[in-house]
């Protein structure tokens, strides 16, 4: 499932303010990190659960699609 807009060739340069964070419950011991870019352009924030969440995006943001590429 995409939730934005993939890069090419016509907006080749990405930046992002990344913010990195634990969050805790009193009733659970474990922390857990939270992300979130921001972009630097838009100033559109998205917020992410986990390291993969985070590395998907990024990936799916640089890396060419088959239904995209030519």
């Amino acid at each position: 499932m995409k939730t934005h807009q993939t890069g090419n060739s016509e907006n080749p340069y990405h930046a992002y303010l990344l913010k990195i964070w634990q969050e805790y419950e009193l009733e659970r011991p474990n922390r857990s990190w939270r992300f979130s870019l921001e972009d630097a352009h838009t100033g559109i924030r998205r917020g992410f659960s986990d390291l993969d969440a985070l590395l998907i995006y990024l990936q799916d943001l640089v890396m060419p699609h088959p239904d995209t590429a030519e």
